[in-house]
């Protein structure tokens, strides 16, 4: 022990500025480590807050767009509505002033049954644009309700639904996101999957919102789980609320979606 301390002694006595040199160098590296952790912390703090920030002005911006939707859809209902009433009663009209005659009683009738058709359509688009039951209903409801409007039966498709999300941890643009993915994934089976079954799952996991949409199916055209088919719409939906939407094609086509269920 005597042998080292002499030695580091002479060390010091014989190198003292190199000494020095090395201990302020490895003290200013200490320093400057320290303060470029620091900086990388305010840093991430300072992401995660303009990340927040951006997620909580992107679920204003769908709020305000189904806002706008729900108006919309309202006022074509109510003017298509009465259009299409008051040419159904005029074409009645026609029918019985023209009962002796053929042609216009038939034209008349063909206007009404037209009229009609005009209506179905529009109800639909508008079903689409703003769908009716998530003004009456709970999400659960809204979507049993969609299901049975689809007539996934008469298609030869068996239906499950297993929901098990509490209607009070969503906000209303995670309310509408999760039934436009519900809306859209089905379409897309009912439109592309020869599918038989199709199993639509919700529940709640580590403070985030899962669903998932299944089925039997053939799946979706190559390369088109990447785009297309709604499936951007979709994309653009979950990620401005915070989450991820997967698709994979192994046997059928499986979409899921997971969301946070407060972004912070």
């Amino acid at each position: 022990m005597n042998a080292i301390a002499l030695i580091a002694s002479q060390t010091w006595h014989d190198h003292p500025v190199d000494l020095l040199l090395s201990l302020l160098a490895q003290s200013l590296t200490g320093l400057l480590l320290g303060a470029g952790i620091q900086r990388l912390r305010e840093l991430n703090q300072s992401l995660q807050k303009e990340l927040a920030r951006n997620h909580r002005l992107a679920e204003r911006l769908l709020e305000t767009e189904e806002s706008v939707r729900r108006d919309v859809a309202r006022e074509l209902h109510d003017d298509i509505g009465q259009t299409i009433t008051a040419i159904r009663t005029q074409a009645g009209i026609v029918q019985r002033l023209a009962a002796d005659n053929g042609g216009v009683k038939q034209s008349g009738k063909l206007i009404e049954q037209l009229s009609l058709g005009v209506y179905d359509a529009v109800r639909r688009l508008l079903g689409r644009l703003r769908p009716r039951q998530l003004d009456d209903l709970t999400l659960a409801q809204a979507i049993r309700s969609l299901l049975r409007e689809m007539e996934l039966e008469s298609r030869g498709i068996v239906s499950h639904l297993d929901w098990r999300i509490d209607e009070t941890a969503l906000s209303e643009s995670q309310r509408v996101t999760l039934f436009r993915v519900c809306q859209e994934g089905l379409n897309n089976i009912v439109k592309h999957a020869n599918a038989s079954a199709v199993t639509l799952q919700g529940w709640q996991q580590d403070e985030r919102l899962m669903l998932v949409i299944e089925d039997d199916g053939s799946g979706l055209p190559p390369g088109s789980h990447q785009q297309g088919f709604g499936l951007t719409g979709m994309r653009e939906r979950v990620s401005a609320l915070g989450g991820t939407l997967t698709i994979s094609c192994t046997h059928g086509t499986r979409v899921s979606v997971s969301l946070p269920q407060r972004y912070v």
